[in-house]
């Protein structure tokens, strides 16, 4: 019996290892076998982005990041992830990649972009009715952050015009909390 079960175990673990394997060199292959050069795969990236295909445009930019790391579009490369994971909704890798793009090219021309987008992840979710002010209050701390640290960028206007409306939400929600409270206290 426990002959049977140690068998069992083995083919088990071979089988996983050898799937494991052909995953691996799979991965191996899309990097081997490249032929374009660093500036041909991020036309490619941003034809795929038009096209809408977001998943495969990673990809393309992975294999920039690995293939190419100093190319100066690498350096691109590294904002436009941050651009396909904000229209793919996903915030948090958005943040985190504007965070990670401020810390490895801290001279870079692109820290106001790579800044802006950062606030909009907040900005979008302070649009949203269900979330509570503390992504108003975020989105105004980092839009003033870089009126303040990248003066006559050209998110500028756009900037104050988001501030603006980030100050009306602000004070709507605060009559509605005070509206709330004479309500109340006049019963």
């Amino acid at each position: 019996m426990k002959a049977i079960l140690y068998l069992l175990i083995s083919i088990i673990f071979i089988s996983c290892s050898s799937k494991n394997k052909d995953v691996t060199s799979l991965n191996q292959n899309l990097y081997e076998n490249n032929q374009l050069d660093d500036y041909e795969l991020f036309e490619k990236t941003n034809n795929l982005i038009s096209e809408g295909q977001y998943d495969l445009a990673l990809g393309e930019l992975d294999k920039l990041e690995v293939l190419f790391p100093s190319s100066p579009y690498a350096n691109k490369g590294m904002l436009l992830k941050a651009y396909i994971n904000f229209l793919l909704k996903d915030y948090e890798k958005t943040r985190a990649i504007a965070e990670n793009y401020r810390k490895y090219y801290p001279g870079s021309t692109d820290l106001a972009y790579a800044s802006y987008i950062d606030a909009m992840t907040y900005y979008i979710l302070a649009k949203k009715h269900d979330y509570g002010q503390e992504n108003t209050h975020l989105a105004l701390s980092k839009f003033q952050f870089i009126l303040n640290a990248f003066p006559n960028s050209k998110y500028e206007i756009d900037i104050i015009t988001k501030i603006n409306f980030l100050n009306d939400n602000l004070a709507k929600n605060n009559l509605d909390i005070a509206k709330f409270y004479l309500k109340n206290k006049n019963r």
